[in-house]
């Protein structure tokens, strides 16, 4: 009546429901039409529950922003910015409106970003950025649902500082452990050198030798983490053949898998050559391998596989059938610090950091490192190395 008394189109929202009784909101447009000397009512009706949950997303993201005391920012497919609260304002934006300005142009993190495959991909980002003498951590997630990206800025000077602190003071304890560690070995090897020894006294020796030995690679390996995670590290890239450094690491562990009967077998594809530092990449493999070893049952196989992906970078992946690992455990065991050691299939010890070791050792070339695992069905642990010719 409305539309035909009063107004020539209405538009409103109702609530409909389906055959099954479930509710759903419905927005109707009605517009009046005359034909002749009759006028009718014309009326389109639609399901608006995509549109109403994203303006519910958006006002609740609205007031999440507002009310956060960190930088947060909205940003479309083009780049262009539609939401901010008042710290980015003052953070970012130096008290301007960057409203429908683009936020490559303010976000140093950004200045590189194509913001349409970003969303669309749903891609994820954090980058750790130091402006003047504080440092931010840029969260950029893309959120393709809703065909934006968003921005969290977080100040970590002080948890950078506490950090500092706690690995300074880990670097001068696990120094000043490594010298009587040394010493325990060094007397442990004179002793086992004696003909004279009793099997039970020879069998207590190689115990404390084995102890002391784990307890020092723990130390090293702490050690080589925080130099690691400092950038102290040195890459020295030299053109080799992955099937080189492959065949060197599988060498200085054919004693381990010997001891439980486990065949390594190799598989280079083509001749494939690149630049890399060499012991580095080895210190990898060795990792790699050795925690192959350790999780595969007496008997069992592990298969070291290096070839050329279809985008031309080089994939080497360990893969063995023993125990696997279950998801959870999966997702952070290349974590620095996360300790996720396990005892082996036959009581193998080890310090549970050199996988983090990996990470850092494969991310200064610029690499990738994974695992594709299930309990039960075995690992694969992969890196992805840039050709670089």
């Amino acid at each position: 009546h409305r539309v035909l008394n009063e107004q020539n189109k209405v538009i409103f929202e109702t609530i409909q429901k389906t055959k099954t009784g479930k509710k759903f909101p419905v927005e109707v447009t009605a517009q009046k039409v005359t034909i002749g000397n009759e006028s009718m009512v014309y009326a389109i009706a639609r399901d608006i529950t995509i549109q109403k949950n994203e303006r519910e997303e958006l006002r609740r993201f609205a007031y999440f922003a507002q009310h956060n005391p960190t930088p947060v920012v909205r940003f479309e497919k083009t780049g262009k910015i539609t939401l901010y609260n008042e710290a980015a304002k003052k953070f970012l934006f130096q008290n301007t409106d960057p409203t429908n300005k683009k936020v490559m142009n303010f976000c140093p993190v950004l200045k590189s970003l194509k913001p349409k495959e970003f969303i669309e991909n749903g891609e994820y980002l954090v980058q750790e950025v130091k402006i003047d003498t504080r440092y931010y951590n840029f969260t950029i997630i893309g959120v393709p649902k809703l065909g934006v990206g968003q921005i969290y800025t977080s100040d970590i000077t002080h948890i950078k500082k506490l950090t500092k602190m706690k690995e300074e003071f880990i670097t001068i304890v696990g120094h000043d452990l490594r010298s009587p560690f040394n010493g325990i070995l060094g007397f442990t090897d004179m002793l086992l050198a004696k003909d004279d020894l009793s099997e039970d006294s020879r069998e207590m020796i190689k115990y404390i030798e084995e102890s002391a030995q784990i307890q020092l690679n723990y130390i090293n390996h702490l050690l080589d983490l925080i130099a690691l995670g400092e950038k102290k590290l040195n890459i020295d890239l030299k053109p080799i053949y992955m099937k080189d450094v492959v065949q060197t690491s599988i060498n200085s562990l054919k004693i381990l898998a010997e001891k439980k009967n486990i065949n390594l077998n190799l598989n280079v594809k083509g001749k494939i050559k690149t630049k890399l530092d060499f012991p580095k990449i080895v210190q990898v493999l060795n990792n790699l391998i050795s925690n192959a070893l350790k999780f595969t049952n007496i008997g069992g196989q592990i298969k070291i596989e290096c070839f050329k992906n279809h985008e031309g970078n080089i994939e080497t992946h360990v893969v063995d059938n023993g125990v696997g690992i279950d998801k959870k455990k999966a997702e952070k065991i290349f974590d620095r610090y996360s300790r996720t050691t396990t005892e082996g299939t036959i009581g193998e010890r080890g310090t549970g950091l050199g996988l983090s070791i990996c990470k850092l050792l494969v991310n200064a070339h610029d690499g990738k490192i994974g695992v594709k695992s299930e309990p039960g069905k075995g690992s694969d642990f992969y890196f992805i190395l840039p050709q670089n010719k």
